[in-house]
């Protein structure tokens, strides 16, 4: 970890003098966190990285291979995947065979993102933080350079990256508390916190982060399903019963939690006599495309996932599936109309087109104009203000309303 290839050498500097001179001219970097920011090299964190080349497949840049280049990609503004289906072994095949397939299971966030979380999440001297996602350890680093090591802990689910960061960290003089363990969960043995960091995505919010804040503390997270989400900034009530929050006029999103079924895992169901329905629509797909709206096609079908069918005359269908067997498939467009096939115990076509309707009534607002309240297990979504509800609530994750 100390050879030439890691070294915090002047070329190092000078790529992460740029990074931070362009997320200062974005607006993402604030004067409050630009010296924790100066003061931790990215690339210590990151000796090997998967570069993704379309489809599934990804080659490996490493520290010792191409230094520049490696460089130039640890300080862009961009996430760096640094680990592929949870398996350490993908590394060795990637340089065996030039590249390798595979899903991301851990990436370092953008730069710029973790500033700006940094201090819409309002993380000050004298805070305690948790950390959800430790990964690679360099956003726990930049929370050591500003607090101290001993007001941070930071959780992760894999135990094998939990010990790299630790030794990372520690080569840096951090020593926070890092625990291998199901971030959901958190972590009751330091709480409470003042603030809360998440940098996977949930469909909900754990009632365990809840409990754990102090009264008045905040949290930061990605709330999003596999059709959209974005940012929620939650504080918790100063009475401690129940939090609330809007969502960030800034987008973003993280890779979901592990264990998050995908499309090959469900399986479809007709309704009850076995059949389903076939009718029409004159809303086209595409508009799940439209980031505004696919926020609030997710909340209106919760679980549901995007995926897309070809017929043997060549025709591609657009379809949706959710973790209950329901399902829907659109046809293309036929006159300004389209046939959707629907089964399951849900009509997902038929959700989808209600939720585009309350959006079309409501001048097409994007997320930023709702937010959550949480009281107990219920966690309702509303439109500009707690006293204008939506019919939606937050999905259970790996579960429908």
């Amino acid at each position: 970890m100390t050879s030439a290839d890691m070294t915090d050498d002047a070329t190092a500097r000078r790529f992460r003098d740029s990074l931070i001179r362009q997320m200062t001219d974005d607006r993402y970097l604030s004067p409050k966190w630009r010296p924790a920011f100066e003061r931790v090299p990215r690339h210590w964190f990151m000796p090997r990285l998967f570069l993704f080349t379309g489809g599934d497949r990804y080659t490996p840049l490493g520290s010792r291979a191409d230094r520049d280049k490696w460089l130039s990609h640890v300080y862009d503004s961009d996430m760096c995947v640094t680990q592929l289906n949870g398996d350490d072994t993908a590394w060795d095949t990637a340089i065996a065979q030039g590249s390798v397939r595979g899903l991301p299971t851990c990436s370092s966030t953008e730069p710029g993102l973790m500033a700006w979380m940094l201090d819409d999440l309002g993380v000050t001297a004298g805070h305690r933080v948790l950390e959800i996602g430790t990964g690679t350890g360099y956003n726990a680093a930049i929370l050591c350079e500003h607090l101290g090591a001993a007001s941070i802990t930071s959780i992760d689910v894999d135990a094998a990256l939990v010990a790299e960061a630790r030794t990372r960290l520690a080569g840096l003089g951090h020593c926070p508390l890092l625990v291998a363990g199901d971030g959901r969960d958190g972590y009751p043995g330091n709480a409470p916190y003042d603030r809360i960091i998440a940098t996977c995505s949930l469909p909900r919010v754990p009632a365990a982060w809840i409990e754990q804040l102090r009264p008045g503390g905040q949290m930061i997270m990605n709330v999003s399903g596999l059709l959209g989400g974005a940012m929620l900034l939650l504080r918790k009530n100063d009475s401690g019963d129940g939090a609330q929050g809007r969502f960030t006029k800034r987008w973003a999103g993280f890779l979901p939690a592990r264990g998050a079924p995908g499309v090959a895992d469900i399986t479809p169901r007709d309704t009850e006599d076995g059949r389903y329905d076939t009718g029409m629509t004159t809303l086209a797909p595409d508009v799940l495309n439209t980031p505004a709206f696919a926020f609030l096609a997710w909340l209106a079908t919760q679980d549901a996932r995007l995926y897309w069918a070809d017929l043997d005359d060549g025709r591609r269908l657009t379809c949706l599936i959710g973790l209950d067997g329901s399902w829907c498939e659109i046809y293309p467009d036929d006159g300004g109309k389209r046939q959707v096939d629907q089964g399951g115990p849900r009509r997902l076509w038929h959700l989808t087109e209600q939720a585009h309707t309350f959006w079309a009534e409501h001048q097409h607002p994007d997320w930023s104009h709702f937010g959550v309240s949480m009281q107990g297990d219920d966690q309702r979504v509303w439109l500009e203000h707690p006293a204008q509800p939506t019919p939606w609530q937050l999905p259970r994750e790996g579960q429908t309303r």
